[in-house]
């Protein structure tokens, strides 16, 4: 914890010599993670959404040969 606390005010005085905010260059960093990973963050939704609709495609498949096959319907 005192590493960390260390850490940080050096961090501080550094920005502060450079005259740089610090909550405003902290923003600027989680921004910038964000967006360096959003295109991780879309693949991975893209991904559960393609597995959705292939389940979906499946269950609807499975309906339709039901209707073609009225004689299974009753096993």
């Amino acid at each position: 914890m005192a590493i960390d606390k260390a850490l940080k005010e050096l961090a501080s005085a550094i920005l502060k010599r450079n005259d740089i905010d610090h909550d405003r260059w902290l923003t600027e960093k989680y921004t910038d993670l964000i967006l360096e990973n959003a295109s991780i963050l879309k693949a991975g939704i893209e991904q559960k959404e393609t597995k959705n609709e292939v389940k979906n495609n499946a269950i609807q498949t499975q309906v339709n040969l039901s209707k073609d096959r009225p004689w299974e319907q009753n096993k």
